[in-house]
């Protein structure tokens, strides 16, 4: 067989290999964009009188359900945050050995900042039986100060995915899938009187689970 033929068809095999990749990356990054909802830009700091209620309803649009059921059970939120520091805070209302809730949906999930011992906190309402809720929570120690920190949270299915800076640096399995809401319940960002002082911008929730070529590209 003719050289020229042959590297002709491995520059073509080449070609199309990359093509391949290419178009499987848009198409991912194209879910993102598409299914993003936008909860704040910011930044904005989380001071004591700070709250904001958000219908789902009124955020999803056209749909009648909040999930988009061919990527997968589950939600995404992506976040970036500062915190100055964890001593105390003459602004605090309340104690600074409380959970401070960043992004809370009814009971399930709840993200909140320990601001005492600085971990961030998830919580996961699910039943293991058809009479019994249970609530798992998962910490991620050590926030970083003083410098602005993205999050991203994944649930999926019954795994739960924390992400700091696009690197994964926390997971767990719950005992069953989560029970989470959908179309007629409520976003709330902060608490009144019980909020974090921390600043966060760039606060976007997405109602599936986002994959790993995601997270490198939200």
């Amino acid at each position: 067989m003719n050289k020229g033929i042959i590297y002709g068809f491995f520059i073509f095999l080449f070609i199309a290999i990359l093509f391949g990749l290419y178009f499987f990356y848009k198409s991912k990054t194209t879910n993102a964009n598409q299914y993003k909802i936008s909860l704040l830009e910011g930044p904005i700091k989380f001071s004591e009188d700070f709250q904001q209620v958000m219908q789902v309803s009124s955020l999803v649009g056209k749909r009648n359900t909040l999930y988009v059921p061919y990527l997968g059970y589950g939600l995404s939120f992506s976040f970036e945050m500062y915190v100055s520091g964890t001593n105390g805070n003459s602004e605090w209302r309340s104690s600074f050995n409380k959970l401070k809730p960043i992004i809370k949906m009814v009971d399930s999930p709840v993200i909140s900042y320990q601001p005492k011992k600085n971990y961030l906190s998830i919580v996961i309402k699910y039943r293991d039986n058809p009479f019994l809720a249970k609530f798992a929570e998962i910490k991620y120690k050590n926030i970083k100060l003083q410098t602005w920190v993205k999050y991203i949270v994944v649930i999926s299915s019954n795994n739960v995915r924390i992400y700091e800076n696009g690197i994964l640096v926390k997971s767990k399995t719950l005992e069953a899938v989560p029970i989470l809401y959908d179309y007629d319940s409520k976003i709330i960002l902060g608490q009144k009187n019980n909020n974090c002082l921390c600043k966060v911008r760039n606060c976007d929730m997405y109602p599936y689970p986002l994959s790993s070529t995601e997270i490198s590209s939200v």
